[in-house]
């Protein structure tokens, strides 16, 4: 029997600030696959960050291969100190082969946001179930008069008929 896997032949990784690579997926990973690791501001009072993703098996960056960027910008709350905040970034690797890379605010789910947004859903709930309980006493209310209308409306056409 022969079991066949799919699996990265080269390593992925992020440049870091000192121009060495970062491997968040080593090759030989069995695909799909999702790594996740939190890195450390660079300087004080940064607003964003570059993510450079390359593969390869060298230590320093630039000698592996480079497959793309992006630029994140960081949430006022989290400006401050170098290394006082940490954000996450995540690589993976789906079945297919493709590549996603998440970071930024977006990327992060703090318990406060999380109470907040559940807040947010039952208040958003409660709402609703106010609206449908108020249309359903509209229709139930103005029934009675549209039946009387459409009563008194028959009664003139049968007439003229």
């Amino acid at each position: 029997d022969v079991l066949m896997m799919d699996v990265i032949p080269l390593s992925i990784g992020i440049e870091m600030a000192d121009g060495r690579m970062e491997v968040l997926i080593p090759k030989n990973s069995q695909i799909p696959i999702s790594v996740t690791k939190s890195f450390d501001t660079y300087e004080d009072h940064q607003k964003g960050i570059t993510v450079e993703v390359f593969e390869g098996d060298h230590p320093v960056a630039r000698d592996n291969v480079y497959l793309t960027y992006f630029n994140f910008t960081l949430p006022r709350h989290k400006l401050g100190k170098a290394g006082e905040f940490q954000h996450a970034v995540t690589l993976s690797m789906n079945e297919n082969g493709v590549l996603q890379v998440k970071a930024g605010a977006q990327h992060e789910i703090d318990e406060n946001e999380a109470a907040v947004s559940k807040k947010w859903i039952v208040v958003l709930g409660v709402y609703m179930a106010c609206m449908a309980a108020m249309y359903v006493f509209v229709r139930v209310y103005f029934s009675t008069d549209r039946l009387a209308y459409t009563d008194q409306y028959s009664a003139v056409n049968n007439e003229d008929l």
